[in-house]
């Protein structure tokens, strides 16, 4: 199996456990098994938490427990106290639109800043242990399954300035709209920011 494959096995599970049904996160447990360490399963379901909610996390991570009682993905605990690297994350995702980012968390809610760059980046999204390119495109697939095109094309964005290119890009896309029929908006605000970046 190939570096290719077993991003694409995570990103059906990713998807799967954020929008499936029991079966199908068995069923995508199942494929992904065969291309990916215990430890990448675990990293993409943790992934979970801020892109689908706990509810799906513990879901997915029942389903897996009964195949694998033990964790194999390292346990950080609490790994950001002071918020520095859920900014450095943050940055890391949205380059030179961050503070413009920051400012719309700002503006919708004043707690949603501290949940997405504390929480869900400084938590999670931050974690040592799975690479940049592997997590942005894992978010660009899941994110094109929701719909979500201006959070697609930034986490496209990201992908390509850890070294993705633009087809392998454009391959998660097309994985994550397999879920999701309306997907111009999606395609175009990615098309867009991948235009952008070169």
């Amino acid at each position: 199996m190939t570096s290719h494959d077993r991003i694409e096995a995570l990103a059906r599970l990713f998807i799967a456990a954020g929008h499936g049904s029991v079966a199908a996160v068995d069923d995508a447990l199942n494929a992904a098994s065969s291309s990916a360490s215990d430890a990448d399963i675990e990293e993409t379901l943790l992934l979970l938490v801020p892109y689908a909610g706990v509810p799906r996390a513990l879901v997915a991570f029942g389903v897996w427990r009964k195949r694998r009682p033990s964790p194999a993905a390292p346990v950080i605990g609490r790994p950001d106290p002071d918020g520095r690297r859920g900014a450095v994350a943050f940055a890391e995702v949205y380059g030179a639109s961050a503070e413009g980012v920051t400012a719309l968390l700002r503006s919708l809610h004043p707690d949603l800043e501290a949940a997405a760059i504390e929480d869900a980046y400084g938590r999670t999204l931050a974690r040592p242990s799975f690479a940049w390119i592997d997590r942005e495109l894992l978010a660009t697939a899941f994110l094109a399954a929701l719909g979500a095109a201006p959070q697609c094309a930034a986490h496209a964005r990201a992908a390509l300035r850890h070294g993705a290119d633009g087809e392998r890009i454009g391959r998660m896309v097309d994985l994550g709209l397999g879920e999701n029929p309306d997907g111009t908006g999606v395609r175009d605000a990615v098309a867009a920011a991948l235009r952008a970046r070169r």
